[in-house]
């Protein structure tokens, strides 16, 4: 059985990376820009973990946390906090039982991977492995991208 993952991004761009990073690690992945829908996704679905941009204009991913863990059927969902902005969280609340993990943007794809499987409590498998040779952040022309030498 897939562990089940939702993704919240107000960029369209970085939910489908999410999203395709995510499913290609082997996960059941529902992405959305809307941090409402994605409320109405997390308590119809029930994925087992939240990731959330902390910025949104329409709520920001502090106020969805709280939201999630205030239901009895999200409580125990795993919350992981993505932001471009250093990580400077005093201006947003801090949801009840807080976050499970935060990452700064832009997100490392096997960094994501690596975070989500450890809020889970799973082992890094062969495609996690996978996962980190092909995206890499080496340069073009090195032997990380298989393309040439170093």
């Amino acid at each position: 059985m897939q562990r089940r993952i939702l993704v919240v991004d107000d960029h369209p761009d970085t939910v489908g990376l999410y999203v395709m990073v995510l499913e290609t690690a082997g996960f059941e992945v529902q992405g959305t820009t809307s941090p409402n829908r994605a409320l109405n996704l997390a308590l119809t679905t029930h994925p087992e973990v939240l990731v959330a941009d902390i910025a949104m204009p329409e709520m920001d991913g502090s106020e969805l946390a709280t939201l999630i863990r205030s239901y009895a059927q999200t409580r125990a969902m795993k919350l992981i906090a993505v932001s471009a902005h250093a990580f400077d969280f005093s201006r947003f609340v801090v949801p009840p039982g807080g976050w499970d993990a935060c990452l700064r943007k832009p997100v490392d794809p096997a960094m994501l991977v690596h975070t989500v499987r450890t809020v889970l409590g799973v082992e890094s498998s062969g495609t996690f492995a996978a996962l980190s040779d092909g995206l890499s952040d080496a340069p073009p022309g090195s032997k990380k991208d298989g393309t040439g030498d170093p």
